[in-house]
């Protein structure tokens, strides 16, 4: 009985690590025009864009032209896609979504809502469990835990990505009330 319960408590641990690899940061820099891929690198892109300071934001100009012919004031646009350095780590929840500038409050959230899923997974499965007994809610909540950590690798936007990790951290909490891993 002790190597099954264990065996849960592996799973049951990933839930939280996972965040350190998720929400790693990666460099980044607005998406090299596809007339340029060819005649230009990445870092001549940035030089050439204006990205030098802050890669949310290009010259609004038509590229490729030389830097020494930009008026002073040169006003920027925002960027419309961006590119991640994947020499580290290919995906993260930052470059999947394009999580950066404006958007970049929401890799924060998602750990927000996950901690919201444990505080109130604590609340519900304390009073199930008072409930139903422990034993009667250890299998469902198992099941349940499973079923998202695999939906979770099929997730296709932020919001569904938010709704499972809440549901996982309801479960795992709800797990951790019942006096089992």
């Amino acid at each position: 009985m002790f190597v099954v319960i264990g065996i849960f408590y592996i799973f049951n641990s990933w839930t939280d690590v996972i965040m350190v690899f998720l929400n790693v940061q990666t460099d980044f820099w607005c998406s090299v025009p596809a007339h340029l891929k060819d005649i230009m690198s990445i870092e001549e892109w940035k030089q050439q864009s204006g990205q030098t300071e802050s890669s949310c934001a290009i010259y609004n100009v038509t590229y490729p032209m030389e830097l020494r012919s930009l008026p002073l004031y040169t006003p920027k646009v925002p960027c419309e896609s961006f590119s991640f350095d994947t020499s580290q780590f290919t995906l993260t929840v930052t470059s999947e979504w394009s999580l950066v500038c404006s958007e970049a409050y929401k890799v924060g959230l998602a750990q927000t809502v996950y901690y919201f899923g444990q505080m109130f997974g604590i609340i519900i499965f304390g009073i199930l469990s008072d409930t139903f007994g422990r034993k009667r809610m250890f299998v469902p909540l198992t099941c349940v835990m499973g079923i998202f950590g695999i939906m979770g690798a099929y997730v296709g936007t932020y919001e569904q990505y938010l709704i499972i990790r809440f549901v996982i951290a309801l479960t795992k909490m709800g797990k951790y009330r019942l006096g089992l891993p």
